[in-house]
């Protein structure tokens, strides 16, 4: 028998929208992913920047908003045996 986890790893993004209205604005946001692979991924890898993209394209589409990706990171670490997690309010 095959044991899975339902842990979802969870990264923080921050993108830009490059436009006048929002020019000098950031957005920070949160996202899951179901790709364990992720797990201690440098900071702006691929499978980190997709599952962003996945995330901020559900809310940004239909609007036709085009934004620019600045960062991604794993937000799941440990730390002295301990796992510890931060969220997107606290990059706030």
């Amino acid at each position: 028998m095959k044991f899975t986890s339902s842990l979802k790893l969870k990264l923080i993004y921050v993108f830009r929208i490059n436009d006048d209205p929002h020019k000098g604005c950031l957005k920070i946001g949160e996202a899951t992913s179901g790709n364990e692979n992720i797990w201690g991924l440098e900071p702006n890898s691929n499978a980190l920047n997709r599952a962003a993209k996945n995330r901020i394209n559900q809310y940004t589409q239909t609007a036709g908003v085009t934004y620019e990706l600045l960062y991604t990171e794993v937000s799941i670490f440990a730390e002295k045996g301990v796992i510890k997690a931060f969220s997107d309010s606290e990059v706030h």
